[in-house]
């Protein structure tokens, strides 16, 4: 379904930024079908009011999305002037091709902005060679799910350390009564994204700091393949191999597991009386650490950029500016998108309605470095493939020797691919 709003009428100002002058100029943003837009759709007309630009929003299925913004893109469409992107997977293809406008100076001549209030990893995402490509909208991590009856009868507290976290998992771990110390994603490819954090626990990577070479086949890597490979054998439920995120999901929240880690943003349904046999039982806890320490990652999966063809660029980032601002991520907060500005986690107006041990586990890896929880190339789903066969080999419990030789193996599949997508 595309849905198309144009925000002509003039309302009351509301939140949006008063501006010197009103503009009379019409500006097109392609959205994705996201709850964002359909927040954002509601606000429209404070926009307008406030500074005369119209906005002319269409929304579209992720994948129709995304098509139809290349095709425009490769078109040099100057019709095209705000765009929906999610960083971790379009980024580099954007900045190879120059699709996408450096918001650089424009944030530089917005000092009121304060891009500095953006958490660390977030808005790191949104930069590639130092350069600023794009706003993050909202941003998720990876948070520990646990039973806090179970915890809180045995006198245990959620583990600090990945050493700890087993410990804890093979000491509630009960297969007999069809109960489970840990349970993650297992599916290879799924999996790619939650097990980078243990993957940067060891101090290990997917790819080098310049992102041009393959290092999934380092010590440091096979042992963090071991490690989550060890955790799932030994302490997850069976069929833990074809497990997406909704599977452990429903591990978990039909009560059927002591642990499990997986994004911020799937809270609700552990929480939700109607879906969920542990509601009143659960509790949340930032990620342990590795030995490397924290390694959770404060991703953007979707952001605001200005195609770089759009000849209304300042009227652009003046929506860009406004949707982005404090005053709407507090109020997108208050609907219910996690937003990626630090005031907002902050205000407990944005946060009453959250679990408070949520509300602490997000605070506690705001400061997190990472930003990206994926390979860093063009061809992200055929990498995420050769990847997730070294993850299922690890859970499959295969030898030392036969890890080494499918990671590398699939390390240099990987370099093939990084070749290719870095060539230029």
């Amino acid at each position: 379904m595309v849905l198309i709003i144009s925000a002509s009428i003039v309302f009351a100002a509301g939140s949006a930024e008063q501006a010197p002058q009103k503009s009379d100029v019409t500006i097109r943003v392609l959205a994705g079908s996201i709850p964002w837009t359909d927040f954002i759709k509601t606000k429209l007309p404070e926009f307008t009011a406030a500074t005369g630009i119209k906005v002319e929003l269409e929304a579209y299925p992720e994948d129709v999305l995304r098509n139809k913004a290349v095709v425009e893109l490769t078109a040099r469409s100057k019709d095209f002037d705000v765009y929906t992107t999610s960083p971790p997977q379009e980024m580099l293809m954007f900045a190879n091709n120059s699709w996408s406008t450096k918001l650089d100076s424009f944030i530089a001549a917005s000092p009121e902005y304060d891009i500095n209030d953006f958490m660390p990893g977030a808005i790191a995402g949104s930069r590639t060679n130092g350069e600023t490509h794009s706003i993050p909208l909202f941003t998720e991590r990876p948070v520990l799910y646990y039973r806090a009856d179970i915890f809180a009868a045995k006198g245990l507290k959620p583990p600090k350390t990945f050493a700890e976290m087993e410990a804890l998992a093979a000491q509630l771990h009960d297969p007999a009564n069809k109960f489970y110390g840990f349970v993650e994603r297992g599916a290879g490819n799924a999996a790619v994204t939650q097990f980078v954090t243990f993957l940067r626990g060891y101090g290990a990577d997917y790819q080098s700091a310049d992102y041009k070479t393959a290092t999934i086949n380092t010590s440091q890597a096979l042992t963090a393949f071991r490690y989550y490979g060890e955790m799932l054998r030994k302490y997850g439920p069976p069929g833990v191999l074809s497990m997406n995120w909704g599977e452990t999901s429903n591990i978990f929240t039909e009560g059927l597991a002591a642990m499990r880690i997986d994004n911020d943003s799937q809270y609700g349904r552990a929480v939700d009386k109607t879906k969920s046999a542990v509601w009143d039982k659960v509790e949340f806890a930032v990620v342990p650490d590795g030995p490397a320490g924290l390694s959770v990652c404060n991703v953007a999966p979707w952001a605001l950029m200005i195609p770089s063809f759009s000849t209304r660029k300042d009227a652009a980032w003046a929506f860009i500016k406004w949707a982005t601002s404090k005053e709407m991520a507090l109020l997108a907060m208050q609907a219910g998108q996690f937003g990626a500005r630090q005031s907002a986690w902050n205000n407990p107006a944005a946060t009453e309605n959250l679990p408070a041990s949520l509300v602490q586990a997000v605070k506690d890896s705001m400061g997190a470095k990472y930003s990206i929880e994926r390979p860093v190339t063009i061809q992200v789903g055929k990498s995420r493939d050769i990847i997730g066969t070294v993850i299922q080999a690890a859970i499959q419990g295969v030898s030392d020797a036969e890890l080494k030789a499918i990671a590398d193996k699939a390390n240099a599949d990987f370099q093939k691919i990084l070749d290719e997508d870095y060539k230029k």
